[in-house]
This record gives C-alpha cells, sequence and structure tokens, in this order.
C-alpha cells in the first residue's frame, strides 16, 4: 500500500471518529453502520497525547463468560457472569484493556479465567482471540493484566504460563520494564513497534510491561444491591474531581459493582442496567466540567458489548478532550 493510498484512509477514518463520536456524545445512541470504526479507534488517537491523557473502554473480570463451577458446565453460576461476550467481541466494541484472572484445573490440565469459584472461557480462547483480532487490526495497543484469582489456588505448574504466553504474544512486541507505558506518548508506542502491554507475573512470561496504574474500586461504593448505584457515582465523581492533572499513573474509573447481600439475586447484568442512567450523566457531567474531562481515563466496565452505548461514550470523550489528530 503506497504512502498517499495510507494517509488517505487515515483521514477517512479520522473524519469517521470525529462524526460518530459527536453524535454518541449528543444522543447516546451511537451510530454503528460502520462498526469497523470501533475495531480500529486508537488509528485516531493524536502521536502528542499521553496514555494517562486518553479515554480507553476497558473491561472488568474480562473472560467471566458463562461461568460455570470448576468447569463443570452442569452448574452454571450465572451471577458470577461479568461479560456476555469473548475478547474478540470485546476487542471490536472498542476495549483495550483486559482484566484476566485465571485458575488452573488440574482435572482438566487447562488454564481458565476465573471468577471466584466460577470458570469462564479458558485463557487459551481469550489470547487467541487477541491474537487473531491483532492480525486483522493493525496499529492499535492492549494493555493485559493477567494474574491469579486465588493466591492460593488454581496455581499452574511450572511454565505452563510461559509456554501459553509465548505461543499467542509474541515477547518482541511487549513492551519491556525499561520505561513505564503509562508516562509514554502514543506516537513514542507507535514508534516503538510494540503493540502489548502485558502486567503479570516476571516468571510467567520472558518480556513484563512497567505500567503503573490505580483504580477505584472500593468495597464500601462498589458493593450493593441493583438499585443502590448512587453511592458509587457519588464516590466516582469525587475520585474525577481529586485526581492531580500531574499524576503520571493511568487512572481506572471502576465502574463495576458487586452482589453483596444480594448474591444469585441479582446478576451483574441488572447492575450495569440498573446504572445505566448514572453512566450517561457522568459521561454528560464529565464533558460539561473541564477539570473531570481532563482527568477521565480507563474505564473498567461490564457487560460492554450489551450494546455500544458504553464503549462508545467512552471513546467519545477523546473528541472533547483534543487528543483526536487533526489530520
Amino acid at each position: 500500500m503506497n504512502k498517499a493510498l495510507k494517509t488517505g484512509i487515515s483521514v477517512v477514518m479520522c473524519i469517521a471518529f470525529v462524526a460518530v463520536c459527536a453524535y454518541a456524545l449528543a444522543f447516546y445512541e451511537p451510530d454503528v453502520s460502520d462498526t469497523d470504526f470501533y475495531a480500529e479507534w486508537m488509528n485516531c488517537i493524536s502521536d502528542e497525547a499521553r496514555v494517562t491523557e486518553i479515554a480507553l473502554p476497558g473491561t472488568h473480570n474480562s473472560g467471566a463468560v458463562d461461568c460455570c463451577l470448576l468447569a463443570n458446565d452442569a452448574v452454571p453460576l450465572n451471577w458470577l457472569n461479568c461479560q456476555q461476550d469473548g475478547i474478540y467481541e470485546q476487542l471490536c466494541y472498542g476495549a483495550r484493556y483486559f482484566d484476566l484472572r485465571i485458575l488452573y484445573s488440574e482435572a482438566n490440565k487447562t488454564v481458565y479465567c476465573a471468577h471466584g469459584l466460577g470458570t469462564g472461557i479458558t485463557l487459551e480462547e481469550a489470547l487467541s482471540d487477541l491474537q487473531r483480532f491483532d492480525s486483522e487490526h493493525p496499529g492499535q495497543f492492549y494493555f493485559i493484566s493477567l494474574c491469579l484469582y486465588d493466591s492460593n489456588n488454581g496455581v499452574p505448574p511450572e511454565g505452563v504460563m510461559d509456554e501459553i504466553l509465548s505461543r499467542y504474544i509474541p515477547s518482541d512486541r511487549v513492551f519491556t520494564g525499561d520505561k513505564d507505558v503509562a508516562e509514554m506518548t502514543l506516537g513514542e508506542m507507535r514508534a516503538s513497534e510494540k503493540t502489548f502491554v502485558l502486567m503479570t507475573e516476571t516468571e510467567w512470561a520472558p518480556v513484563v510491561s512497567a505500567f503503573s496504574e490505580y483504580g477505584t474500586w472500593n468495597s464500601d461504593t462498589n458493593f450493593g444491591t441493583a438499585d443502590s448505584g448512587a453511592a458509587l457515582y457519588d464516590y466516582l465523581y469525587e475520585a474525577l474531581d481529586e485526581r492531580s492533572a500531574s499524576d503520571d499513573a493511568v487512572f481506572k474509573l471502576d465502574l463495576n459493582r458487586a452482589s453483596g447481600s444480594s448474591l444469585n439475586k441479582e446478576l451483574p447484568l441488572d447492575f450495569m442496567l440498573g446504572d445505566r442512567e448514572k453512566f450517561l450523566k457522568l459521561i454528560d457531567d464529565t464533558v460539561a466540567d473541564e477539570t473531570r474531562l481532563a482527568n477521565a481515563n480507563f474505564f473498567m466496565l461490564d457487560f460492554a458489548t450489551y450494546d455500544y452505548v458504553q464503549c462508545a461514550s467512552v471513546i467519545g470523550l477523546n473528541l472533547k478532550k483534543g487528543v483526536v489528530t487533526e489530520e
């Protein structure tokens, strides 16, 4: 592909970015007639934008899909589901940060994504989706947090994680620990010709990234019932107001809520839908407030592929932030 054609494609994509984001922010009903935009939205972020300045959707318990009791399909644990679709679909909707918590099943000799005693998709399925998407959509960056769900149970045998990660994530495309990725600009990331920000145990992978981050998870506000989301959103407003503009760490807003005393009475999807109006108001109020807009960074979402509203609303903040390329 010649340079002129590449430039032309970039211009068209960025025009689409402006149009789609403006629509999303105005009506919260994003135009999904061209879903390719969400799959490649990072291509339209300016080289000068820092990782700590962009608005980026991530998924909480990304592999907690169709959970069942310790890989036993006969015992579904629906209240542990945090997503409804796999990693490939999450990527297509625009998610770029993935929270993968795992356990190893000795019985099946398999590493699963886990949520409590529930197992969702296998780690290999998750990483295979990522590999497939990356081959189809160049120019994106992926932030992968990979850890044990329970440090005392389900620990993979030595060498298992290294073998799996090496198969799906080429070590020469992983950002190293030489420089904190949170302090980089998108231009620096692109110039590095690397793609994956991998945060995991050093013995699990030949290359592990340096990445400073902190989140807003607070058991006092993230727990509750489907109709008790006001406390969480009051807390999120405070967190947005208090973040330091000079902070060199990625700031994650944890929008996910836990069942608490309503376990098995209300499903995680009930929480997301119950908080929908509060979420949209948070986006609207963030756009209207200069400090909150500057501080908005990574958003951790449940059921990110229920529709395009959550991911598109977050991605649309980049237009208001002024971090979209001018081409």
